[in-house]
């Protein structure tokens, strides 16, 4: 499964990517909507989890 993690805190947004890698699933991270649309853009996302 591939997710887009979408957080402003770096420090969160880390955390948050790196349990989800923990279990095996694929992660990128955004920082602000513009970054999330053009990852979306580029890839296929099963989940965008904004935290």
């Amino acid at each position: 499964m591939n997710i887009l993690v979408l957080e402003d805190d770096d420090h969160l947004a880390c955390a948050t990517a790196a349990l989800i890698a923990q279990m095996g699933h694929g992660v990128a991270i955004a920082h602000d909507c513009e970054s999330a649309r053009q990852l979306a853009n580029g890839r296929q996302f099963d989940v965008i989890l904004a935290v």
